[in-house]
């Protein structure tokens, strides 16, 4: 492992007078036994994929419901979302969701 590497930068700030220095470092690994114990392994990369993949469902699954109910009724996202939360309230944004949680956690831990 080398030491850091030390960088200046010199970046001027609105008057000519005033001059702000920045110190930026640099840190490189040369050892590949490093870079290894910072990678994940096959299992922990599928599990965090898919993990990450059900978590974004929980925000995109009431706009694919819409955008669905959109499509088949042929009137307004608006007009859509109302009738949704007067009739069946707010949670049917949710409806569906374990199959969301299953289709998306194993498509995105097998495709990464």
């Amino acid at each position: 492992f080398s030491p850091p590497q030390r960088y200046s930068l010199r970046v001027p700030l609105a008057s000519r007078n005033n001059i702000m220095s920045l110190s930026l470092q640099k840190v490189i690994a040369t050892s590949s036994s490093e870079e290894k114990l910072n990678k994940p392994s096959l299992l922990q990369s599928t599990i965090l994929g898919g993990s990450a993949a059900v978590f974004a469902v929980n925000f995109t699954h009431p706009i694919e419901l819409v955008k669905t109910r959109v499509q088949v009724s042929k009137e307004g996202i608006i007009e859509t979302c109302s009738a949704t939360m007067r009739n069946e309230g707010v949670a049917a944004f949710w409806k569906g969701i374990p199959w969301a949680y299953c289709r998306e956690g194993s498509y995105t831990a097998i495709r990464l």
